[in-house]
Formats: C-alpha cells, sequence, structure tokens
C-alpha cells in the first residue's frame, strides 16, 4: 500500500470500499464487489500489505501492495459465516473462526490452510471471537457454549479452559500489553478476566467465575481497552457504554462511568 492513508469499509451493500483520508471531502478511492456475500469482519496486517475480510461462505485475502486494483490474492470456501479473523503479529500467518466451531490458521505465502482441533464438548458451538495470547504461540477463543479456550498451538493441546457462565455465550474477547489482561464479555452482561504475569506471560489469576463482573443488564456486543490499558469501555443492548477503571487487584475493573444518549443497542467502540 502507498503512503497515503486509507480508510476501508465493509457493508451489507455486498461491497468493500477504500476512501482517501488525505483529502479533505474523504472522496471514494476504489470499491470492490463481494458478489453476494456480506462482510462480516474485516482487519488488516500489521504490516499493511493485505486485507483480510470474514464473509457469509469465505475468507477473502486482498492484495494492498497493487494500489491501483486491490486485487484478490486468496478466498477460502467455508459453508456457514466466518465470524472472527486476525493476523499474527509478524503477518506471517491468519487465523479465523466460524459458526461451524471451527478455528482455522492459514498460511498464505504457502496458501495452506489448518484445522486446529480444539477438544469442546460441543464441537459445533459457534466461535464467537478470538485472540492470541501475548507471546503469539496461544490461541484463545470464546464461543456460544460460554467456553473461554487458551489453546497451546506449539505443544497441539488445550493450556487452560473455562466457563464464567454456562447459561450465556462470550460474546467478545481483548488482550492488552504491558500490563496484560485477557478479558472476556458474554451476552447476559457480565465481564471475566485473566490477569497475565509481566515475567512469564502465563496467567497467573483470574476472577472467580462465581464472582463474574455484571456490567450490564442486557447483551455486551463489544468492549475496548485504551492504549495506557487503564481504562475498559463496554458497548451494551441495554443502550447504555461504560467506562471501567482497570486495577491490579481482583476483579481488575471498577466503573468509572456511564455514558448515556444512545436510543438503540451500542454496537462498537474504539479508542
Amino acid at each position: 500500500m502507498s503512503s497515503e492513508n486509507v480508510l476501508v469499509t465493509g457493508s451489507y451493500d455486498h461491497t468493500i470500499k477504500f476512501w482517501s483520508t488525505d483529502k479533505s471531502t474523504w472522496e471514494k478511492k476504489f470499491s470492490l464487489p463481494i458478489q453476494n456475500e456480506i462482510v462480516n469482519r474485516m482487519t488488516i496486517s500489521p504490516n499493511k500489505k493485505t486485507l483480510l475480510c470474514g464473509c457469509t461462505n469465505s475468507l477473502k485475502i486482498f492484495d494492498l501492495d497493487d494500489n491501483s486494483s486491490f486485487s484478490l490474492k486468496h478466498s477460502y470456501a467455508y459453508n456457514c459465516n466466518v465470524t472472527c479473523v486476525g493476523y499474527k503479529r509478524d503477518s506471517e500467518w491468519l487465523f479465523a473462526g466460524s459458526e461451524d466451531g471451527l478455528v482455522k490458521i492459514f498460511d498464505p505465502r504457502l496458501d495452506k490452510s489448518q484445522t486446529l482441533n480444539i477438544p469442546k464438548k460441543n464441537p459445533g458451538a459457534a466461535i464467537n471471537s478470538i485472540v492470541l495470547s501475548p507471546i503469539q504461540s496461544d490461541i484463545i477463543t470464546g464461543d456460544q457454549d460460554g467456553n473461554i479456550i487458551i489453546y497451546d498451538l506449539v505443544a497441539g493441546k488445550t493450556k487452560y479452559e473455562f466457563c464464567p457462565d454456562k447459561k450465556h455465550s462470550i460474546t467478545w474477547l481483548n488482550i492488552s500489553y504491558n500490563p496484560t489482561y485477557l478479558i472476556a464479555s458474554n451476552s447476559g452482561g457480565g465481564i471475566w478476566i485473566a490477569k497475565y504475569d509481566k515475567d512469564s506471560r502465563d496467567i497467573v489469576s483470574t476472577t472467580d467465575p462465581n464472582d463474574l463482573i455484571k456490567a450490564h443488564d442486557g447483551y455486551i456486543l463489544q468492549s475496548s481497552i485504551s492504549h495506557d490499558v487503564k481504562t475498559l469501555a463496554t458497548c451494551s443492548a441495554d443502550r447504555t457504554m461504560k467506562l471501567w477503571k482497570i486495577t491490579n487487584e481482583a476483579p481488575y475493573i471498577r466503573q468509572e462511568n456511564i455514558l448515556y444518549g444512545h436510543t438503540g443497542w451500542v454496537w462498537d467502540s474504539a479508542f
């Protein structure tokens, strides 16, 4: 991609659009048709060379180095929605979760994929969110059955498994760095937190599942952590956004403010 700043958007209108942010008009730079598919989730690789799109029936990778056409590099077929996507920090490989309960790793250089054999009581439970651990060797999934599974990619086995609330699905996972916390939100308005040791970069303590933090009166749709790891923002179907101070002691967050004003579900936030 050129040095020009570009905003990328995906829509239910079956297109991905690129917008020039270097001009006051924010004019449309390019539009890509997605052929009757809806874009569920997008992310740009850390090296800014490719765009990853989880769609209704495929995972697509677009070349951002070709500034004239943003051509399609790879397309992997699915029989269901691809719900969450991400890259390894060095952009060498990428990962995706889907409604069929599968987690796959893709190496675009070899055009190959690998399905992870992550043991679950219900193999078909949809994957709703995925993140990588700080050391990039553990993949962490949150699913429709309320499970949080930390899977060791090197050893090929589950390292930890948590289920804070069997009645509610995990809707979103966040992981912060320096200090490092894994924060899970669920459909019942609850928050669960694990803290990592700064030296070993492994989990040292967690929120007691019996003391799951009741953050909202409705579904938590998304949450975001500030860059200085001091504030957590949670978005909910209860039409509010809440701000939480992140602390060093369990339960690790303390409510600071409630933001009112939305008349519908609060879908997303970003710092």
